[in-house]
This record gives C-alpha cells, structure tokens and sequence, in this order.
C-alpha cells in the first residue's frame, strides 16, 4: 500500500466534516492527513533506460498494521 486512499461524500458539507473529524488523528501508529483531492501534476514523460526497479520496505498482504 502506498498509504493514501480516496473516498466520496454525498456533498462538500460532509466532506468537510470529514477533514475537520479526521485530519491529525491517529490511527494504527500513524497521523492521517485528510484533504480534498487534488488533480495530478503534469510531468514529462519517462524515457526507460532498462527494467524499472523498486527500492524499500517489503510488505506482506497480512501487514500487521491493517486491522480486521
């Protein structure tokens, strides 16, 4: 997971209600950071040199952190 998820409210008062409720509480060990979502940057394209890579923490499908 790369720790961000998107949700949907019925309307901006309840989405807002949700950013003012969550923004800063902790959760599993970790602050959240609610805002509104914001359109994607523009960047230039990608020009591959080779197979891409991928450096960091391995993570399992039952992580410890997620709850259920």
């Amino acid at each position: 997971s790369r720790g961000f998820g998107f949700i949907t409210m019925s309307n901006g008062s309840e989405g807002q209600a949700a950013i003012e409720g969550f923004h800063g509480k902790n959760l599993h060990g970790r602050n959240l950071i609610v805002n509104e979502a914001r359109p994607r940057e523009e960047r230039p394209p990608h020009k591959s040199k080779g197979p891409r890579r991928f450096h960091g923490e391995k993570r399992h499908f039952n992580d410890s952190r997620r709850s259920g």
